[in-house]
């Protein structure tokens, strides 16, 4: 899939900030990453159970469909019955476990932004949200040709967001939603690439279940939002 428009977007607006990607090096990254994705997509019978939405790998190096790659914060191994050691062979070990496991129930990891930059870009620089623009146009084509063609997801697809920075509803101190004197729903954050995900995707914009804490994935909300299949797994390891 070509990502030439969303460069192009991505380098203007970081021109403003004094920086500039180099358009070979991104690329190439970018590259190996839906390599690695499309062979693990290509391996589900569809459509899929569940989709957990991620923001974007830094690296390739340590993507996670990497299968070199060491786990991170993003999804962590343990939370889903894995142990994972100290050393860096089991921390490897438990990822693909992890990987195994998903695969095995349907579950599949999908990042919002296909670019993959450092964390900072994509929580600190506003990117165009015309709906005309060549990077809402390519957007909307990345979600749609990964997700909807391919017929990897339906209407039965559970779509599990990772960040509360896509889309957080805010809450009073007894956890109820808030909502202004005109009734509508007050936003403690909010992403505009994930209303254009949404849209493509054919869900409302607050379709969705979550599993994120501070900082690393929420222990209790994966066991919540992925009850049925980790009893399945508790079975499976006794």
């Amino acid at each position: 899939m070509k990502m030439d428009a969303i460069l192009k977007h991505v380098n203007v607006k970081l021109n403003e900030h004094k920086l500039q990607l180099i358009k070979k090096k991104v690329l190439d990254e970018h590259n190996k990453v839906m390599k690695a994705w499309k062979a693990i997509a290509d391996s589900f019978t569809k459509p899929i159970d569940f989709l957990i939405v991620g923001e974007a790998t830094v690296t390739w190096d340590n993507y996670f469909y990497n299968s070199k790659a060491t786990t991170t914060s993003f999804l962590s191994p343990a939370h889903f019955g894995f142990e994972s050691k100290k050393n860096k062979k089991s921390k490897s070990e438990s990822k693909s476990k992890l990987i195994e496991f998903f695969k095995e129930n349907k579950v599949l990891v999908f990042d919002l932004y296909p670019l993959p930059l450092p964390t900072f870009i994509y929580d600190n620089v506003a990117f165009d949200c015309d709906l005309k623009a060549p990077y809402v146009k390519a957007l909307n084509k990345y979600y749609t040709n990964s997700l909807i063609k391919t017929g990897l997801i339906n209407t039965e697809t559970v779509i599990v967001s990772r960040y509360a920075k896509f889309y957080k509803e805010k809450q009073d101190e007894n956890g109820q939603v808030i909502k202004n004197k005109a009734g509508e729903v007050v936003l403690a954050e909010k992403r505009f690439e994930w209303e254009i995900f949404m849209k493509a995707i054919r869900r409302k914009t607050n379709d969705f279940k979550h599993i994120y804490g501070v900082y690393s994935a929420n222990k209790d909300k994966v066991s919540i939002v992925f009850k049925e299949i980790m009893k399945t797994n508790l079975k499976t390891k006794k």
